[in-house]
């Protein structure tokens, strides 16, 4: 029964061109409210201010959120390293911008690729958020440290 099971969500994933490839540049799937991702060999860990997270992941899913009440600039340490793939940090305003923060991606046969940064975020007034996405299959390392607002478990 197991091997229908996924025989059927194999078959399903081919018809529908299931790829999380092609969200990775549509900001319509990126500025929404909602998560979509597979992720594996997860372990994300959040001590204080600090977030660290070591994953094989693809899709989008929201790791941070602010609701600022007025404009303001945060500044945040951060470090993307990639393994294999492809991944970005986003920032995405109230008002639907997008502001990458840190990209990253990993040629085959290269060792891994990692970039470290201290962002500024210029957060606007209201409803502030990061998201981190990254195509099919990429592993990949993310620390990060914020002030204010408050991570996603």
């Amino acid at each position: 029964m197991k091997k229908r099971w996924i025989a059927l969500l194999i078959a399903t994933m081919m018809i529908t061109g299931c790829s999380m490839t092609e969200g990775y540049t549509d900001d319509d799937k990126i500025v929404s409210g909602s998560n979509s991702y597979v992720q594996t060999n997860a372990r994300q860990t959040i001590m204080g201010r600090k977030l660290t997270r070591n994953t094989t992941f693809a899709g989008m899913d929201i790791v941070w959120e602010y609701t600022a009440k007025e404009d303001c600039i945060v500044e945040m340490p951060c470090y993307l390293e990639v393994v294999r793939g492809k991944a970005k940090l986003v920032l995405i305003s109230p008002d639907d911008t997008i502001t990458t923060i840190l990209e990253v991606e990993q040629t085959e046969g290269e060792e891994a690729v990692g970039m470290n940064s201290t962002a500024s975020l210029s957060l606007q007034k209201g409803k502030n958020r990061l998201k981190l996405v990254a195509v099919d299959d990429t592993k990949l390392l993310l620390t990060m440290e914020v002030a204010v607002g408050k991570f996603s478990d």
